[in-house]
């Protein structure tokens, strides 16, 4: 089966029950299609030095630059991580992305300006007081 090159690569691992019989051929698994499980890929990101650091308040993720990841998430990476948040504008600039937002909505950009702005909130809320 050949895909378009626009087509979305997706994190379903193998040994997921239901979800990998739900790819209705737009969408690709290349870790099923590899046969690799949750923990194999697990594994793999943590060699790699990729595991995200939200693995320490919750048991699934991704990548630390997962363009999935949810909101307080990607907040957990912006306050815990600087060194790791700072690399994703090299990520964000790299050619032949199937979309150029990070989360699909957004831009990278865009989601370092939000979490910048709520601080400057926050930190004239606390001047204030």
């Amino acid at each position: 089966m050949k895909y378009a090159a626009s087509c979305p690569y997706i994190g379903i691992a193998r040994d997921e029950q239901e979800r990998p019989l739900r790819l209705d051929g737009t969408k690709v698994s290349l870790l099923d299609k590899y046969g690799y499980t949750e923990q194999d890929a697990k594994q793999l990101c943590r060699e790699a030095g990729l595991l995200s650091p939200v693995y320490e308040f919750t048991d699934r993720g991704g990548c630390w630059f997962c363009p999935n990841a949810k909101t307080r998430e990607l907040r957990h990476l912006y306050d815990h991580h600087p060194d790791l948040w700072a690399r994703i504008p090299e990520l964000q600039a790299l050619p032949g992305k199937v979309s150029e937002k990070f989360n699909r909505t957004m831009t990278f950009a865009d989601i370092d300006a939000r979490f910048r702005q709520e601080d400057d909130q926050l930190n004239l809320f606390r001047h204030a007081a």
